[in-house]
């Protein structure tokens, strides 16, 4: 049973990063996408999470361990980068922290 509920939720991971792509499923799926953003909106700990999520360094791509400090590629200070970073409380799009608006979504901070 835990593979199957491990495969849903890669499911729902995927149709949700396709509503934050901007390509819409339906509106079933949005709404479920549209509520996702509203408890990640309220969660301090998702946001700093989802910023290092992939682990690739934002620089040159190479892949990290989740609890690296630096890239061991390009030498990149992933804590200071992910720091400064911020995730657009519209469409999870991450951007510079003092940026006034989202350039994906055009979200006002």
């Amino acid at each position: 049973m835990d593979k199957l509920v491990e495969k849903y939720f890669e499911i729902g991971k995927l149709a949700h990063r396709y509503y934050l792509d901007h390509k819409s499923l339906g509106k079933e799926f949005d709404k479920i996408s549209e509520s996702i953003i509203e408890i990640e909106k309220n969660s301090p700990e998702y946001k700093e999470a989802i910023k290092r999520e992939d682990c690739s360094c934002p620089n040159c791509g190479y892949s990290f361990d989740s609890d690296s400090n630096f890239c061991s590629n390009c030498g990149l200070n992933l804590d200071k980068f992910f720091k400064e970073q911020v995730v657009c409380e519209k469409c999870g799009n991450r951007m510079e922290a003092d940026d006034k608006f989202c350039s994906i979504c055009g979200y006002k901070r």
